[in-house]
């Protein structure tokens, strides 16, 4: 991964502001503009208003002079307020809601590009979890917001020492001095802040992970059969305790500094005003620049305290931004050119294997099989034998760390993902229930055919599952009781699992467990319609069970993350001491 340097950082940050909403930012811009000006403007402004009304009581100058500073002096802070108002509204709205929409949008396309290996890595998941606090604290907006005010405090601030320095030298350093202890503390605190979230990214994981254990309906439904609900919230509990217990910490750390930095710039505001009350008694300033200077002064110092504490929490700020952009800098799935993908001939998996991180051992080891055109397949083997870790590399998901996977004598890693993608099916174990209509549930994977109802009621009579259709309402029933949909049962949902990946028009389709939640009769029933509707496509069956391959063209056993045979269903059961014969066997009661 290559290096961001903080330059880099800043630009991106502007452009994409800016490139969000171009007149949020530009009001945002005129507005530090007024705001560099303000503070020097005002301070010129009432010395006048206050020489001329102390001229005006001694009888020494016109009360015309008065009107017009006073008119300027209201004028400049109507200006001011609705300016304010102004960038208070396109602020909101257009540079952090549209920057955080943009953002978000290019976090989830990044998420479509990064290789599915990466979710078997913890610490994909602690930069994950960095990158999504970046985005729901809206770091991006803040950091802009405080870009922009730290080059408007620093205009500001020479401005105003100019105007100050005018009437007296003096005037100026204990303003600047007395914020100088905010730059230092607020870095120190930024830099320790930052790295204690990085310490506790796991940590925060693990608490959002225990919490929606008691927001998921059957996780709670577990915890209080089995009676384990306390165990979890105790866990909960000191996980939460040692997170807030390490940020106090630093917080009582961090206002132990800031009470400092306040009683030092207290100090030097009383001594500022006993100075310039001196160089009054002395004659070197007019009663005019004395009034001023009262408002002055704690200008200067809020605007130099403001300045440094952006300035120190800018570093840490930047800190976190170079987190969320090193997220997006995270290397991408390799994806081939070749836009010719096709199955007219079938796959020839050569020699593959495969190990996930940090495993000890691998998970495929020296895999040859060849796939048929229109060939059906049975993967059998007993849970963690690698049969669902196969299915991922056929598919080009996860890329074998030897060995080639060819597609009409194409090696995969030539090949465009999007258009393998585009003649492959999949129906997995861990299917996914969308809170979505039962139209959408089953043609979401054909998007073109959504409203195509009687292709839709075709497929669900040939798997026999219409009636379940229709006795909930139809093809437009809402699923899911989250939404207030109806809720299937476990079956249920699995047979619309099998229908949406059946519905969509493709030339291959793979199966991984496909049944699990059904009896072994109610799966052979649904696989013998599958096979009858898949018979003009490219098969792979995932199962533990062995109803089904009498029927197929080819038994593929797995053990161990090793083929152990292959053949035809007569084939295997010859074998006297086969694996697949011993399954069989202890089976065959299910469907005699």
């Amino acid at each position: 991964m290559k290096q961001i340097s903080f330059i880099s950082i800043i630009y991106r940050i502007i452009s994409t502001v800016i490139k969000s909403s171009p007149l949020a930012a530009i009001v945002h811009f005129i507005y530090r503009l007024v705001n560099m000006f303000m503070p020097a403007a005002i301070t010129y402004i009432t010395i006048n208003l206050l020489d001329n009304a102390y001229l005006i009581i001694s009888q020494q100058a016109d009360v015309q002079d008065l009107f017009r500073y006073g008119f300027m002096f209201m004028g400049i802070y109507v200006i001011s307020d609705f300016m304010t108002v102004l960038n208070s509204v396109t602020e909101n709205v257009g540079i952090f809601e549209k920057s955080l929409n943009n953002m978000k949008s290019q976090f989830f396309t990044k998420f479509q590009k990064i290789p599915l290996i990466a979710f078997e890595k913890a610490e994909f998941y602690n930069k994950k979890i960095r990158a999504e606090q970046f985005l729901q604290n809206e770091v991006l907006a803040e950091t802009f917001v405080q870009l922009t005010n730290c080059m408007s405090l620093a205009i500001s601030f020479i401005i105003l020492t100019f105007v100050l320095a005018s009437y007296s030298a003096w005037l100026i350093p204990l303003s600047v001095v007395s914020a100088v202890p905010y730059l230092v503390a607020r870095i120190l605190r930024g830099k320790e802040f930052f790295r204690l979230r990085q310490f506790q990214a796991p940590k925060a994981r693990s608490l959002a992970y225990l919490w929606n254990l008691f927001c998921n309906k059957n996780s709670i439904k577990e915890m209080r059969v089995m009676g384990f609900y306390q165990y979890i919230a105790n866990k909960w509990s000191a996980t939460r305790d040692s997170i807030n217990e390490e940020t106090w910490k630093l917080q009582f750390k961090d206002n132990k500094s800031l009470f400092f930095c306040n009683s030092f710039r207290i100090i030097c505001y009383g001594l500022s005003v006993m100075l310039i009350l001196y160089l009054v008694f002395l004659g070197s300033v007019t009663i005019g620049v004395f009034g001023a200077c009262l408002n002055a002064f704690n200008n200067l110092q809020n605007s130099t305290r403001a300045f440094f504490i952006n300035i120190g929490q800018m570093s840490e700020r930047l800190l976190d931004a170079k987190v969320y952009y090193e997220f997006l800098e995270i290397e991408e799935d390799i994806d081939g050119t070749d836009l010719q993908v096709e199955l007219n001939i079938g796959i020839d998996i050569q020699d593959i294997s495969f190990r996930y991180p940090n495993a000890q051992e691998d998970a495929l080891n020296s895999i040859n099989i060849d796939i048929s055109k229109n060939e059906t397949i049975v993967i059998l083997g007993e849970n963690g034998s690698g049969k669902t870790t196969l299915s991922k590399l056929i598919i080009g998901a996860y890329l074998s760390d030897k060995g080639t996977i060819r597609y009409d004598g194409k090696d995969i890693i030539q090949l465009s993902k999007k258009e393998v993608f585009k003649i492959i099916s999949i129906v997995s174990q861990n299917f996914v229930r969308y809170n979505m209509s039962v139209r959408e549930n089953i043609a979401i994977s054909d998007i073109n055919t959504i409203n195509d109802s009687h292709k839709i009621n075709d497929l669900l009579e040939n798997l026999e599952i219409k009636d379940i259709v229709n006795e909930v309402g139809g093809l437009d029933t809402m699923l899911g009781r989250e939404f207030g949909g109806i809720e299937f049962s476990g079956g249920q949902w699995q047979k619309i699992a099998i229908a949406r990946g059946i519905f969509r028009n493709s030339p291959f389709i793979i199966l991984d467990e496909p049944t699990s939640a059904l009896d072994p009769l109610k799966e052979y029933e649904i696989l013998n319609k599958f096979l009858d509707i898949s018979k003009d496509k490219t098969s792979i069956i995932i199962s533990h069970r062995v109803g089904l391959c009498k029927y197929v063209d080819k038994i593929i056993v797995m053990k161990k993350g090793k083929i152990v045979e292959i053949g035809s269903h007569k084939e295997l059961l010859m074998k006297q001491n086969g694996l697949y014969r011993m399954m069989y066997e202890a089976q065959k009661v299910w469907y005699d």
